[in-house]
């Protein structure tokens, strides 16, 4: 017990010293119960802090997670890093708030040494099938599929919970090949292939197609620079498994999650007239949480004879996802993977389980390490 308390006493301050350092925000914490159509929350419900009107959120508590030992049935604490006069909002389940059973709806500014809130009480009720969502458990159906809850999972591949006129009810959908600057034109594919064709490219430039069902694919846009002309060519994209695009191994992932498999052929041009392509994609923000997957590693991966890791930036992100941009020298098979960040309070609930007995010395220096590397400070 005497060599865990040193242990202990030696990581506390080194860890505080060095978020001090990575940090000028100070990290602040509420806690209250939180209330799901008027009872308590059932575990799993997530909170999430919003500083500034920011559309990314700055922390999230699951109820029943035991963020910083306290399981209460409806019980959460948040914690996050903002600074003295920021404005700070939360979201239940990524829903607004209401005012059930004596709840807070105001946003809050955060006053100087005022880091723990006490007793903040939240409320929300579930949403109908049709309404917009990030997670399942704001669904009165239990489904959130499409963004859009949904009257079943709706994980069939050839089936859409968002087809106009039908949203809120998973429908059968087929994608239609199309043909882009006119000609030409193909036949139909199931949800997850989509062919576009163009009917010349030009030696020299670069060519373009942009798919229409970004929604299941991931794929947005496909740029590609050639050195030959061509004509009637034709770019398919299709999500697949590492075991049916014959990848001899899976990529690994063991510290993150694959996000998709994709393949991305081309008919009509030879593999040595492509120089260059740029693939912009997007990932959702549900998947990033509920895996836990730091936006910033985030990364398109290229199988040729073994895995490489492709050149990934950050474009743009909005409420439901986050936009990237990858270059690769072609076209081949392909993994969306992210690796898991750590948060400051990660750290924290890891020291916690260093004193519970139930995580190592290495454990908290893993985490830690972790940590840095998701803020950046380390590569």
């Amino acid at each position: 017990m005497g060599c865990k308390l040193v242990k202990v006493f030696y990581i506390l301050p080194l860890v505080f010293v060095l978020f001090a350092v990575a940090h000028a925000a100070p990290p602040y914490f509420f806690k209250g119960y939180v209330f799901v159509n008027g009872s308590l929350a059932p575990n799993g419900t997530i909170v999430e802090v919003f500083v500034n009107g920011a559309s990314s959120s700055s922390g999230s508590a699951v109820v029943g997670a035991g963020q910083l030992t306290d399981t209460r049935d409806g019980w959460y604490t948040v914690g996050f890093e903002a600074n003295v006069g920021d404005t700070v909002t939360f979201r239940v389940n990524n829903l607004s708030l209401n005012s059930a059973n004596g709840t807070n709806t105001s946003s809050q500014t955060l006053v100087a040494g005022g880091f723990v809130t006490e007793n903040f009480n939240l409320s929300a009720n579930k949403t109908a099938n049709g309404v917009s969502c990030l997670y399942a458990i704001g669904c009165s159906s239990g489904f959130c599929a499409d963004s859009y809850c949904c009257n079943t999972a709706c994980t069939d591949a050839n089936y859409d919970c968002n087809v106009a006129g039908s949203i809120g009810t998973c429908t059968s959908t087929a994608t239609t090949t199309t043909t882009t600057g006119g000609g030409g034109g193909g036949g139909t594919g199931v949800a997850t292939t989509e062919t576009q064709s163009l009917p010349t490219v030009t030696a020299g430039s670069t060519a373009s197609v942009s798919l229409s069902n970004s929604a299941n694919l991931g794929i947005e846009k496909i740029d590609f620079t050639t050195t030959s002309s061509a004509s009637n060519v034709q770019i398919t994209v299709k999500e697949t498994t590492a075991a049916a695009a014959g990848v001899s191994v899976a990529i690994v992932s063991a510290d993150g999650a694959v996000y998709k498999y994709l393949e991305i052929t081309k008919t009509n041009i030879l593999t040595s007239s492509i120089s260059s392509a740029s693939i912009n994609f997007k990932v959702p923000k549900s998947w990033l949480t509920a895996n836990n997957i730091d936006k910033n590693t985030i990364a398109l991966n290229r199988y040729d004879s073994a895995w490489a890791k492709l050149p990934t930036t950050i474009r743009s992100e909005d409420s439901t996802y986050v936009y990237f941009t990858a270059t690769s020298p072609g076209f081949s098979t392909f993994a969306i993977t992210g690796s898991k960040g750590a948060s400051f309070f990660d750290v924290i609930n890891k020291i916690d389980a260093y004193y519970k007995g139930t995580a190592t010395f290495f454990d908290v220096i893993g985490v830690i390490d972790l940590y840095y590397k998701t803020q950046g400070v380390v590569a």
